[in-house]
C-alpha cells in the first residue's frame, strides 16, 4: 500500500469523524444553548446564557471549532483524487478546502474566546457599558460569524466539494459526481440564508444533507485509498 492510499484512508476516517462530530455538538448546542436560533438573538440575552453554561459549554465550543481541521487535512489529502480532473482542477479544490477550514474555524473560535469575554464584562457592567458590549457582540457576529464563518466558509466548502464531483465525474463516477454537484449547489444556496429569507428551507435541508455528504465522502475515500493505481492512473490488477 502507498503513502497515497495511507493518507486517503485516513481522510475518510477524518471526514467521518467530522461528520459524526458536527451531528454530535450541533444536537448539544441545539438542546442547551438554543442553536443556531440565538444567533439571532440580542447579546443581552446570548451572552448571560453563554456564561451560565460555563467551562463545559466553552470547551463544547472549542471542540466545534476544531472539527474543520478534519477538512483541511482532506482537502490536503484530496489532491490525487481531484487530479484526475486536472492539475487546475486539484489546485482550485485544495485551496478551496484550505480556505474552507480557516473561515470556518475563525467564524466559531469567536463563541469561546471573543464572545466569552464579553460575556464576562456584561455580568459586572453599567448600562452604558452594555451598550458598547452590544455593539462588539454585533460587529463580531457579523463580520466573523456570517460573512467570514458562515458565508465564506461555506462557499469556499461548496467549491471544493463541487471540484470533487467534478474529478469524480471525469473518472467516469457520475452517479457520485452528479450527487456532489447537487450537494454543493445546495450549499451555496444555503450560504445565502443571511442575505435574504427565502433560502431559509434550503437551509434547514442543508443541515442535513452536509453532514451525511461528509460521511460518504469519508466513505469514498477509504474505498479510493483501498485502490492501487498505476502511475498512468488506471487501477492497478
Amino acid at each position: 500500500m502507498t503513502s497515497t492510499n495511507t493518507v486517503l484512508k485516513a481522510a475518510g476516517a477524518a471526514l467521518i469523524v467530522c461528520s459524526l462530530g458536527f451531528v454530535a455538538v450541533f444536537s448539544y448546542l441545539a438542546r442547551t444553548f438554543g442553536y443556531p436560533d440565538i444567533l439571532d438573538r440580542g447579546a443581552a440575552e446570548v451572552l448571560p446564557r453563554l456564561l451560565a453554561g460555563g467551562v463545559r459549554l466553552r470547551a463544547v465550543w472549542f471542540l466545534y471549532s476544531a472539527l474543520p481541521l478534519g477538512i483541511l487535512f482532506a482537502g490536503v489529502a484530496s489532491a490525487p483524487v481531484l487530479n484526475r480532473g486536472g492539475r487546475e482542477l486539484r489546485a482550485l479544490g485544495v485551496g478551496a478546502a484550505i480556505a474552507a477550514c480557516l473561515a470556518m474555524m475563525i467564524g466559531l473560535l469567536r463563541w469561546p474566546t471573543i464572545e466569552w469575554t464579553l460575556a464576562r464584562y456584561w455580568q459586572t457592567s453599567a448600562t452604558q457599558s452594555q451598550t458598547a458590549l452590544t455593539a462588539i457582540f454585533d460587529a463580531s457576529n457579523v463580520f466573523l460569524g456570517n460573512v467570514v464563518g458562515e458565508f465564506i466558509g461555506e462557499m469556499c466548502l461548496a467549491l471544493w466539494f463541487f471540484a470533487l464531483a467534478i474529478a469524480f465525474w471525469r473518472d467516469g463516477r457520475r452517479l457520485v459526481g452528479y450527487l456532489g454537484m447537487g450537494t454543493a449547489l445546495l450549499l451555496a444556496v444555503a450560504g445565502l440564508r443571511n442575505i435574504t429569507t427565502a433560502v431559509a428551507v434550503v437551509a434547514q435541508i442543508n443541515n442535513i444533507t452536509l453532514p451525511l455528504w461528509l460521511l460518504t465522502l469519508g466513505v469514498l475515500f477509504l474505498r479510493e485509498g483501498r485502490k492501487s493505481r498505476s502511475p498512468g492512473g488506471a487501477e492497478a490488477p
